[in-house]
């Protein structure tokens, strides 16, 4: 594994932990054996690339923005499109909810993600 591997690793890992607000970066890099200087030289480095990824040819990205709530009694009663693809594959997903709570799921596909969906649903 070369070095940008093993730093976005940490990075990931870093970001997604809960020990992030307890723990910082120093010391979480201190913990997995990682130069914690070279790692914030490479962060600085490719900061940009990381914030602002190019997406790859033929990668589709699409953004999904839901403002407002729906309304207490309501249920929705439109049936979901199907997607003709058998093999969707998801690389990152991130659902934030109203009350800050943020989902996240990376290398995933579209029949998990309708389930989690569908779950947020019923507990809604």
């Amino acid at each position: 594994m070369d070095s940008t591997d093993c730093f976005l690793e940490i990075l990931s890992a870093y970001q997604s932990s809960d020990s992030g607000c307890q723990v910082s970066l120093l010391e979480y890099c201190h913990r997995f054996g990682v130069d914690y200087y070279k790692f914030l030289g490479w962060y600085r480095h490719y900061k940009c690339q990381l914030t602002n990824p190019t997406p790859p040819s033929g990668v589709q990205l699409t953004p999904i923005h839901v403002n407002g709530s729906p309304s207490g009694h309501s249920r929705c009663t439109s049936s979901p499109k199907s997607v003709k693809s058998d093999n969707f594959e998801i690389v990152s997903f991130r659902l934030k909810l109203g009350n800050g709570v943020e989902i996240r799921k990376c290398n995933t596909n579209l029949e998990s993600i309708t389930a989690l969906l569908q779950n947020l649903g019923t507990l809604c």
